[in-house]
C-alpha cells in the first residue's frame, strides 16, 4: 500500500512539471517593415518563446529579410537568427531587446555582382501587447538598432507579431 501511494505521488509530480513547462511555451512570429522614399525592408521571423516568469517572454527567432535601395539599385536578402526578450512593465505595455545575427547577400542590379557578409544588430524598443483569445496574443511596437545608429536606412522599424500559447 505504501509503495502504491509513493508511486502515485511521483506520477503527480511528473504531471506538474510537464504542465508547468507546457504552460510557459508560445510559438508565433514577427513581421517588421520600414519603407521610405529610397529604401525599404521587410522582415518575417518565426519564433519559439518561453515565459520563465509571467511578465517576461524570451524568444529564439529565425529571421528572413529582404531590403532594397533605389539610389544604388541594390537589393539584399538576409537570413539568420535572433535572441530576444520582452518584459511587460505596466498593463499591456512592454520593453523589448533583441540581438540578431544575419548573413546576407547583396545583389547589384546594374553590374549583376553579388556581395556576401554578415551583420549583427542590437534592437531595443517598446510596444503594446493584447491577448485576443485564451491562446492568441498580438503585439506591436517600434524598435531601433543601437549598433547601426541614426544614419541607418532601416532605423527605426515598426514591428508586430502574434503568439500562440500551447
Amino acid at each position: 500500500m505504501l509503495m502504491l501511494t509513493a508511486n502515485r505521488g511521483m506520477a503527480q509530480s511528473e504531471n506538474t512539471t510537464t504542465s508547468w513547462f507546457k504552460n510557459k511555451i508560445d510559438i508565433g512570429g514577427n513581421f517588421a517593415f520600414n519603407i521610405g522614399d529610397r529604401t525599404g525592408i521587410v522582415e518575417l521571423s518565426p519564433s519559439f518563446s518561453l515565459r520563465p516568469i509571467p511578465k517576461l517572454t524570451t524568444s529564439l527567432d529565425l529571421i528572413c529579410q529582404y531590403s532594397w535601395d533605389n539610389k544604388y539599385t541594390t537589393s539584399r536578402f538576409s537570413y539568420g537568427f535572433g535572441i530576444s526578450a520582452r518584459y511587460t512593465i505596466i498593463n499591456n505595455m512592454y520593453v523589448y531587446a533583441q540581438y540578431t545575427y544575419n548573413p546576407y547577400i547583396i545583389m547589384d542590379e546594374l553590374t549583376e555582382n553579388k556581395t556576401t557578409g554578415t551583420y549583427s544588430g542590437l534592437w531595443i524598443g517598446a510596444g503594446y501587447t493584447k491577448r485576443v483569445s485564451e491562446k492568441v496574443t498580438i503585439y506591436t511596437g517600434i524598435v531601433y538598432d543601437v549598433l547601426a545608429g541614426p544614419h541607418a536606412d532601416d532605423n527605426p522599424r515598426i514591428s508586430g507579431g502574434v503568439s500562440y500559447h500551447l
